[in-house]
């Protein structure tokens, strides 16, 4: 069922993931002009598809998957190697510093960015020590989330 927990919602099959480059080998694609390659983990199903909408609606933007499971996101990502990976760090499962300090971790050094309902001082301080990039809330509106996010530091790959 599309949009299930864990799963692609815009994949052609429920377990598909978003793929929106040409594979070449595992975790390796050839990306054309589409832009800043990000991957959205987001656990409310409802939320996910409407940050996923609005992220599609983006120039410069292309988003290359998303799941609301913490494990299948870390799987994915690991998998698909996104230049950013926005994270929602208020879960349910009490996950989200451990997305956030798993993420930034990464062998490709992606930019994380935690995209939040309302702020919290404390949890901006721990996720900005656990590797986030930036702590932004979801009410920016999309000229703004394009520019923060293309102002984060380039990669050290």
């Amino acid at each position: 069922m599309p949009g299930a927990r864990g799963q692609s919602s815009l994949g052609t099959h429920p377990a598909e993931p978003i793929l929106l480059g040409k594979a070449l080998a595992d975790g390796e694609r050839l990306w054309g002009a589409m832009g800043l390659q990000v991957y959205l983990i987001e656990e409310h199903v409802q939320v996910r598809e409407a940050l996923a909408d609005r992220l599609s609606k983006i120039a410069g933007v292309e988003l290359v998957g998303q799941a609301g499971d913490a494990q299948d996101a870390l799987r994915e990502v690991e998998r698909l190697r996104p230049q950013v990976i926005l994270i929602e760090s208020k879960r349910e499962d009490g996950l989200g510093l451990e997305l956030v300090r798993q993420a930034a971790r990464s062998a490709w050094n992606p930019q994380v960015v935690v995209l939040t309902t309302y702020e919290v001082a404390w949890e901006r301080r721990a996720v900005r020590r656990a590797g986030a990039h930036e702590y932004l809330l979801k009410e920016i509106n999309s000229a703004e989330l394009l520019k923060r996010i293309q102002a984060l530091p380039p990669r050290m790959m």
